[in-house]
């Protein structure tokens, strides 16, 4: 954004060191997407706990005839800033228009009264964004519209006045109790019924109530409004006032002593400023009669005047002033936000005839009483919405426009950027040359580490510590380290260690070493070795806490394809290899990569991309899982390129720009990636051409969600300059326009992102070829919050995602008003967000739901996010506090499942159970023997197992894209030990002994089982013996029991397979002998019982 010099005169007032031309402010409008579905005016706009915005109801057509007729709408949709994207909701119950909407405590919202059926309702309901759903409320105790709705420091929602059903001003205010869901109307009346009023919240809880149309109690004044449906209403005795009232939520008690404005308004705008003042602009005042005609919803007016003057309320003095610079323009039902840096915006409206195109911005510090500047809107809107995002841009959607001809309701959104950024030399900082790394301290401060110096050996490191209020640096430390190095990298480790590793001499030998700086000591001392020095490498902190290094050069070893993990102790560190990229084939030839990039994504994987291999730019990229220490092949980019950049924008895409392409030349082009949003490979398309070409640049992400790119060396040919020329890339529209350039040209520079947001640049190259100076990317109008604290509710400042912090401060309170009613867009609610030190994801976040708030002090939950270390950054009232903070990295979904046998089993059919106890888990998936992963059922039977080993892998995933990863490994044993058996018998037989001995040459066997003559199994030993074996065919079988069947339970069948048998036959020697001796001199048997006869009487002959 183009900005003039601080030492020109801003028109019409006096000179200011911050003064801005219009034309600057013309240029921050940026037309977004269109809401696809409906057109919409009178309707309400709400920003949600999330970031997105919720819109709701409102009018979806006006016809150009008399009477005016409209077509009141329910539908709902949800705009998310990060994408840039609509979605559509559920429509609200009751189709409604001039209602309000509040956000509540509970993160529910609000929806009250408005017109339906040419009449005001009564009917309520609430949104909850967690199910999506609507749900209807307590109904108010009177139909209500055009009324105002303010939410009190005890939860409750003050609902003030409107037109009611039978067309009148209710007189009385109700207060709703989320707690109880219910209304009821407050200790005593309001007395004056109005409409078109505003209320503003004060400091100390009280309700200043100003202007509107109400009842003056002179006959002669007469409003006429035309109404939905054809008719019109006449109010006699009504008109424009300029009374006030203040409300005291502590006692539930009205008070007339607020002093009255100083002119009548209705349809004006009043905001609360910092100091705790209140700025009331425009709106419409009495005429010169008393008759006075409105429609509506047209907002058109006769017999009304458009007052030019704004008025502060001074709460303390309970008075009004006039203030001296007036506005550009008359207009009422416009909307009025405040901005970053205590400025007003009030966009559109109508002046009594038709909408309005311009927009003003009041400028509090140029002159004595400040400035308005007037500037064009993209188009003329009056009944729109405007919401504050966080990051300080101005959402503004809907709105009724008028052509030549006939009016129109809009479905077009704008944003509008209110910075006014600039470049700004350093003080205190020394020029620094190119190959410099700057690294952000937990105090604030930056670790600059100089590159290869041109004569000494020492490279340089420097401390700088900023004060934030005044915006100076100092040197806090300087150090001299006696290994000079160049394409080094910096990192800030969890255990707020600065970890510098690698890079090379001047001459290209490899310096394999590694250095650590405590900032608490502000001394260095030597790490471990790795186990590949590397320069031109890339270096990653990732959510357990390890560092990743990719790549890299040596002229000794060439180019890199190694990956390793260092794990910070208290020794220094250790030293692990991963997994190596992928082994090169046809589809993606070449990893051996330096001048690449590697990017933190959000679901803790690691994507890199391009770089160079033998001086050649590479197209390839990788994502790298730590979880799974694997790594994947992500897609070619569309052109070769080293160099370059790759950012992560807020939407979870990321946007690679520049380098020098495979001709050498500098490339213009970029190009996105999308992550599939089921943690697989995601897909690459081209993006827009920047302005200009660009390689050795930086790319930084600002507060807005913008991309700010800067600097690098534009080469053509043999041509070779580096650039002062810096540009923006919006994602919401999805294109680069110039800014300002820098003061002096930097290439191969460092970038580091303040406390607030702001970007410093260190080092580079300059057009000469000499060092450069730092210079600061800044808000012009930035102002430091004065005593605001961040401080977490435990026992030490390392938290978990959902833990308590206390912010505390003066003059702000975490809840909006309303998102219409008074049409002003509350500045003074705190915009939170966390901004992650190893990635730069922006992450913003409201303090809705919170236990405890006031005027001085919110209390709200962290929200969840992955581990490590963040800038925790409030804006309230145009002003910025910042402190680190650190997210604990242990905190990860936990997942359980069932475990298998712990050892090889012999059942094919598994099954498995698995559950997280993870509140915000957003998937829960499963995977067979590295199978891809899907959604696991409650249990999950996997049947027909083949023999041999398995493996099962679980992983849980939350809302923030922690991941964590449970596997379990077993063995399917199917396959019977083989038993060698022998015997000393074998077919048919005498003998009726029989012994077998057996053996297995497997190496797992328990024990043995035998059975003979299909006896059932038992546990027996080799060898084994049987005697007296009867005459006949026997049996003998043997089988191995190993460590699988061994697990069955006891009096299953353990075998699964044939055991080793042996068979024979025992003759039967009876009848072949006799009791005497044949002729033969043969012995006759005799069997049974005359065989133990026979043997005794042998044995009586002999003893004789």
């Amino acid at each position: 954004m183009a900005c003039i010099q601080p030492s020109e005169p801003l028109q019409g007032a006096k000179a200011s060191p911050l003064a801005t031309h219009a034309s600057s402010l013309d240029a921050g409008w940026v037309e977004v997407n269109r809401e696809p579905l409906k057109t919409r005016t009178l309707h309400t706009a709400t920003l949600l706990p999330d970031g997105s915005i919720l819109v709701a109801g409102g009018v979806e057509l006006l016809m150009a005839q008399a009477p005016p007729r409209v077509n009141s709408i329910s539908s709902a949709a949800r705009y998310d800033p990060t994408t840039g994207t609509w979605s559509e909701l559920k429509p609200l119950n009751q189709y409604r228009f001039a209602h309000t909407a509040t956000l509540l405590p509970n993160g529910k919202l609000l929806v009250v009264g408005g017109v339906a059926n040419e009449a005001a309702i009564r009917h309520c309901e609430l949104y909850d964004p967690v199910t999506q759903q609507w749900e209807v409320a307590d109904s108010l105790n009177e139909a209500r519209a055009y009324h105002t709705a303010t939410l009190l420091p005890n939860g409750k929602v003050l609902v003030v006045g409107g037109v009611s059903l039978d067309g009148e001003f209710p007189s009385t205010a109700e207060l709703y109790d989320p707690s109880q869901n219910r209304w009821t109307r407050t200790k005593d009346p309001l007395n004056e019924g109005r409409a078109f009023h505003t209320a503003t919240l004060l400091r100390g809880g009280k309700v200043l109530i100003t202007g509107g149309m109400a009842k003056t109690g002179n006959p002669d004044d007469t409003l006429v409004v035309p109404w939905d449906g054809g008719g019109q209403i006449t109010w006699a005795g009504t008109s424009i006032v300029k009374t006030a009232k203040l409300y005291d939520s502590t006692s539930d008690h009205w008070r007339d002593a607020a002093a009255p404005l100083l002119e009548d308004r209705a349809a004006h705008t009043a905001t609360l400023l910092p100091d705790g003042k209140v700025l009331v602009v425009g709106g419409w005042g009495r005429g010169d009669g008393n008759k006075i005609g409105v429609v509506l919803p047209f907002m058109t007016a006769s017999g009304v005047t458009s007052p030019l003057s704004a008025e502060l309320y001074d709460p303390a003095a309970n008075s009004w002033s006039r203030m001296s610079q007036f506005l550009e323009a008359g207009r009422a039902f416009h909307t009025a936000t405040l901005l970053p840096g205590s400025r007003l915006l009030v966009t559109g409206g109508s002046a009594g005839t038709g909408p309005l195109d311009s927009a003003e911005v009041y400028l509090p510090e140029a002159g004595d009483s400040g400035t308005w500047l007037s500037m064009k809107m993209p188009e003329s809107r009056v009944g729109h919405c405007a919401t504050l995002l966080p990051g300080g841009r101005v959402f503004i959607t809907g709105g009724a426009s008028a052509t030549s001809t006939n009016w129109q309701v809009l479905s077009s959104s704008v944003l509008y950027d209110p910075s006014n950024r600039g470049w700004s030399s350093v003080s205190g900082m020394d020029a620094h040359r190119s190959g410099v790394t700057a690294t952000l301290l937990p105090g604030g401060g930056v670790l600059v580490v100089d590159g290869l110096p041109e004569s000494d050996g020492g490279v340089a490191s420097e401390e700088y510590a900023h004060d934030p209020v005044m915006r100076t640096w100092s040197r806090q430390s300087v150090a001299a380290r006696n290994q000079a190095r160049r394409g080094h990298t910096a990192t800030l480790l969890p255990n707020d260690k600065v970890l510098v590793m690698g890079g090379e001499f001047a001459d290209g030998g490899l310096l394999n070493s590694t250095m650590l700086y405590d900032p608490a000591t502000q001394t260095w001392s030597d790490g471990t070795t790795p186990r590949n020095g590397r320069s031109f490498h890339t270096a990653t902190l990732l959510p357990n806490g390890k560092v990743l290094m990719v790549g890299g050069y040596t002229r000794d070893s060439g180019f890199k394809d190694t990956a390793e993990l260092y794990t910070p102790d208290d020794h220094g560190g250790r030293w692990a290899p991963a997994m190596k990229m992928p082994v090169p084939d046809n589809s993606h030839p070449l990893t051996k990569l330096t001048h690449h990039t590697a990017t933190l994504l959000p679901d803790g994987r690691v994507l890199v991309t391009g770089g160079a291999a033998q001086e050649s730019p590479q197209h390839h990229t990788y994502l790298y899982a730590p979880l799974q220490d694997e790594w994947l092949y992500a897609g070619p980019l569309s052109r070769g390129r080293r160099s370059h950049t790759a950012t992560l924008l807020p939407s979870g895409e990321v946007l690679v720009t520049g380098g020098y392409g495979t001709g050498g030349e500098s490339l213009d082009t970029t190009e996105l990636y999308t992550p599939a949003p089921d943690g697989g490979v995601g897909h690459w398309q081209t993006a827009a051409t920047m302005t200009s070409p660009r390689a050795e640049h930086t790319a930084t992400l600002l507060p807005t969600g913008q991309l700010l790119v800067t600097g690098g060396y534009k080469k053509e040919g043999a041509e070779r300059q580096s650039l002062s020329s810096a540009e923006v890339y919006d994602p919401v529209s999805q294109k680069w326009s110039q800014v300002e350039p820098m003061r002096e040209a930097h290439a191969g520079h460092a970038v580091v992102v303040l406390l607030d947001g702001t970007p410093l640049i260190v080092g580079g190259e300059g057009e000469d070829g000499g060092l450069s100076l730092a210079e600061v990317y800044e808000e012009r109008y930035h102002r430091e919050l004065p005593g605001l604290s961040i401080r977490p509710l435990g026992a030490d400042a390392s938290l978990e995602p959902g833990a308590e912090v206390l912010i505390e401060g003066l003059g702000f309170r975490n809840q909006p008003e309303s998102s219409s009613g008074n049409g002003s867009s509350p500045g003074n609610s705190p915009l939170l967000s966390l901004r992650s030190l190893d990635n730069q994801l922006w992450a913003p976040f409201l303090p809705w739901a919170s236990s405890e708030w006031s005027d001085t002090a919110v209390r709200t939950e962290l929200p969840v996010l992955p581990g490590g270390r963040y800038v925790l950054s409030v804006t309230t009232g145009g002003m910025t506090a910042s402190q680190v903070i650190r997210i604990n990295n242990a905190q990860f979904p936990s997942v359980q499942c069932n475990e298998p046998p712990s050892g090889p089993t012999l059942q094919t059919r598994m099954a498995f159970s698995c559950a997280s106890t993870a509140k915000d888990l957003t998937s829960l998936e499963c995977s067979l023997d590295d199978a891809s992963f899907t959604p696991c059922a409650a249990a999950l039977p996997f049947t027909d197992l083949a023999h041999g080993d398995h493996s099962f892998r679980a992983r849980a995933t939350d809302t923030a894209g922690n991941q964590s990863l449970v596997e379990y490994s077993w063995t399917v044993d199917r396959e019977a030990p083989a038993v060698l058996l022998r015997s000393n018998v074998s077919g048919e037989t005498r003998a009726t002994n029989a012994t077998f001995s057996f053996v297995s040459d497997a190496s797992d066997v328990k024990r043995y089982e035998c059975s003979l003559d299909g006896a059932p199994f038992s546990e027996c030993r080799s060898p084994v013996r049987h005697e007296g074996m009867s005459p006949g065919p026997h049996r003998f079988a043997v089988r191995a029991i190993d460590e699988a069947r061994d697990r069955e339970p006891a009096g299953t069948d353990r075998q699964d397979a044939s055991p080793a048998t042996h068979e024979w036959t025992v003759l039967d020697m009876r009848g072949y002998y006799d009791a005497g001796c044949s002729a033969g001199g043969s012995l006759t048997w005799l069997g049974g019982p005359w065989a133990l006869l026979w043997v005794g009487l042998l044995r009586r002959r002999r003893s004789r």
